[in-house]
């Protein structure tokens, strides 16, 4: 008896057409579900803030009223017309960090790669006079889908 050429049919024409068929509902509620995690995503992306941080080295020769200091970044430099407002935290070799905000960055270098920038008066950051000191820049946030979207 040669089994492989027999073909045995368990369901019926019946059967089959309802096995074939996806249910309409599904189809219906299936697009509705997947669209709304669609929306649920964009709209999350538009209001999770995203942060940006430069890091780097600066230079602080004498804190002056005008608040000067010399900025090397690490990497990537941030757009020097974004800068105004931006939190800059300085960070001191015996774990202490002072807080400012950065009012200017000149794009102009020097041989070593350092920018001016001015920020607001660092009064207590008089121990860090003379030295070079990490540095985080932050600037201010924007949404993660705008983010996304200008790259």
């Amino acid at each position: 008896m040669d089994r492989g050429n027999r073909s045995i049919e368990l369901r019926s024409e019946k059967m089959r057409s309802i096995i074939g068929q996806v249910p309409p509902a599904l189809l219906r509620y299936g697009y509705l579900i997947i669209l709304g995690v669609i929306i649920a995503l964009i709209g999350g992306a538009s209001i999770l803030p995203y942060h940006r941080k430069y890091s780097g080295v600066a230079t602080i020769s004498s804190l002056r009223p005008d608040g000067r200091i010399l900025l090397r970044f690490e990497g990537k430099r941030p757009p020097t017309t974004e800068v105004r407002g931006a939190r800059i935290l300085l960070f001191s070799s015996q774990g202490a960090s002072h807080e400012g905000v950065l009012l200017y960055l000149l794009d102009r270098r020097d041989t070593l790669g350092r920018q001016e920038a001015g920020c607001t008066p660092l009064s207590s950051a008089r121990s860090l006079e003379d030295s070079e000191v990490d540095f985080t820049l932050i600037l201010p946030a924007q949404s993660l889908l705008r983010h996304l979207l200008q790259r």
